[in-house]
């Protein structure tokens, strides 16, 4: 609960994931074993590619925007926040695609 109530005030606070942090190290369990499996990893393997890590990023934005849908009324100003911030995510991943073929 202490952590809870320091993230209340920090407008830093993780709202979207927009700008989380994603390493390796940060994923879930789950996660990993998920990309090792579609990249038919070894165990102790590691993604350190930026494409993976974005995708991270996106599905863990589904994730939040798939649990504030059950309470629209509640959350429909996050939602748009979320839809406004997986927008710009996607144009980032659209730019990286773009600069990686030229």
């Amino acid at each position: 609960m202490k952590g809870i109530q320091n993230a209340l005030g920090n407008k830093g606070r993780l709202i979207t994931g927009e700008y989380e942090t994603i390493t390796w190290e940060r994923l879930e369990d789950w996660e990993r074993e998920h990309i090792r499996q579609y990249y038919g990893l070894k165990s102790d393997a590691q993604v350190k590619e930026p494409f993976e890590m974005e995708f991270v990023r996106q599905a863990r934005m589904l994730q939040r925007m798939n649990e504030w849908d059950k309470d629209v009324n509640n959350n429909f100003g996050r939602l748009l926040q979320l839809e406004d911030a997986m927008t710009r995510v996607s144009g980032n991943v659209l730019k990286m695609i773009v600069l990686s073929i030229v």
